[in-house]
């Protein structure tokens, strides 16, 4: 056994002699050492639930209160499953939200030689190092073959998966408790993150958690509309405002939001001659339909999402500074995936659950630490599209690395690029375009956009 702190902390104890089976399993020590070298917190314990020691100063001395842990062992360890999934805090021994990651592990050995390890990473910490580690010592325990790693456990009763917005990172985290704290106003709120990352699906939980959610919810892609209607559709038209306008004339989404709560996304595509619209119209809280002159009050909560570096178009003048002040007022950072890798096995699983049925039910541990180490530059949509085709692709009840497209091999200062990212979502519309015969509603549909964002893309990419 390697010479480390941690090794001779463990032959001083006062349990030393109960530790001796432990001290004699050469692999085991050595993979302890590798885990404590990387900030891991450890705790042994007896199969009888007795603690024997911790090691680990680092950590809260409240973390390690033998009560506490061995009411947590006793609810995550049965001989059934002797592996307790490797959780971001999902449930503690103590209170570690938002500190640590853990997993219980049970020794493959029975009798003296048999041990229960807590084994705990602070959160700074996390990596797919950790994952890659835990894969090597589940293969001990099940040495005839690859090891599935089963869906880790999922609080229904938490906000956050009600919602379906799902994660324990603490970026994510603070995304998550900045929009319960501010969903209950009338203030407007700007989302800001990379394409991918869940910015409508978090402007409807503020809606769920407002006292709107009785209202209409309205979503426009403001980048979707030709930019000669954007006016007609925002703020509606009275009749033979234009040629070809509709007898009696027509609200706008303004209008049809009226109580509720209206999403602007993508509004750093909104033409300038819009914004100054919008102004106006948050401003005086009334629309003015085209060709009208007459004010229509107005009550909505606006709600604007964005992937553009606003204040640098606001520098640039395509983006009008009142109107950015006036958006931003709230405003909402969601963190692109690789800043949550410890979030990627519960979306991962979530993805398998509602995409893959009861047919496809584990991910191969490699598969998830291939997962967990690639980069993401698609973010959040890209990680589904993966667990889809991977669930077309599997010819069992477990997804595999061969399951998987070659792009999650690609070194990691290539995967996070404008360019990367491009050519995945090419990729990604050519191979939807061949499953489902070109039909664009449906293609549209399995990117989450709609089919006029479809039109240019494929416009954009030659397809």
């Amino acid at each position: 056994m390697p010479d480390t702190a941690a090794d001779r902390a463990l032959s001083a104890c006062k349990n030393a002699a109960e530790l001796s089976p432990l001290l004699t399993d050469s692999l085991l020590c050595e993979w302890l050492a590798q885990m404590n070298a990387l900030g891991a917190g450890i705790a042994i314990m007896r199969p009888d639930l007795r603690l024997l020691h911790t090691v680990g100063a680092d950590f809260p001395p409240a973390v390690w209160r033998a009560e506490a842990l061995a009411a947590s062992a006793a609810a995550q360890i049965t001989p059934a499953h002797p592996v307790a999934w490797l959780s971001p805090a999902e449930h503690p021994p103590h209170d570690l939200q938002d500190q640590a990651s853990y997993a219980w592990l049970h020794t493959p050995s029975t009798g003296e030689s048999a041990y229960i390890l807590l084994i705990l990473l602070p959160a700074s910490l996390y990596s797919p190092v950790f994952l890659l580690m835990m894969h090597h010592f589940r293969r001990r325990l099940s040495p005839s073959g690859a090891v599935a790693l089963p869906a880790p456990p999922l609080d229904q009763g938490e906000p956050a998966r009600q919602d379906g917005l799902i994660g324990q990172a603490p970026a994510f985290l603070r995304a998550w408790r900045t929009m319960l704290r501010v969903a209950g106003g009338s203030s407007s709120i700007m989302l800001s993150g990379e394409s991918g990352t869940g910015k409508e699906l978090f402007a409807r939980a503020i809606h769920r958690h407002s006292p709107r959610a009785a209202r209409p919810f309205i979503a426009i892609n403001c980048s979707a509309i030709p930019s000669g209607l954007i006016s007609s559709e925002l703020f509606g038209y009275r009749e033979g405002a234009f040629t070809g306008a509709r007898r009696g004339g027509a609200s706008g989404q303004f209008e049809a939001a009226h109580g509720g709560t209206l999403l602007l996304d993508e509004i750093g595509e909104l033409p300038l001659d819009a914004q100054a619209i919008l102004l106006r119209v948050l401003e005086e809280r009334t629309v003015v339909r085209l060709g009208d002159t007459r004010g229509i009050p107005i009550d909505v909560r606006i709600i604007t999402a964005t992937n553009r570096d606003l204040r640098q178009m606001v520098r640039e003048r395509t983006f009008r500074q009142d109107l950015y002040y006036r958006l931003n007022v709230i405003p909402i950072v969601l963190p692109p995936l690789r800043q949550r890798p410890q979030d990627i096995p519960l979306l991962a699983h979530f993805f398998l659950a509602s995409l893959g049925g009861s047919r496809v039910t584990a991910i191969e541990a490699e598969a998830m630490a291939r997962l967990c180490a690639y980069r993401w530059p698609g973010n959040i949509r890209q990680l589904r599209n993966v667990i889809e085709r991977g669930i077309n692709f599997t010819d069992g009840a477990t997804l595999r690395c061969g399951d998987l497209p070659p792009e999650l091999d690609q070194p990691e200062e290539e995967s996070t690029s404008p360019d990367s990212y491009a050519a995945w979502e090419r990729r990604q519309i050519w191979t939807l375009m061949q499953r489902y015969r070109a039909n664009k509603t449906r293609i549209a549909q399995a990117l989450g956009i709609s089919r006029s964002t479809l039109y240019k893309k494929i416009r954009h990419y030659g397809l």
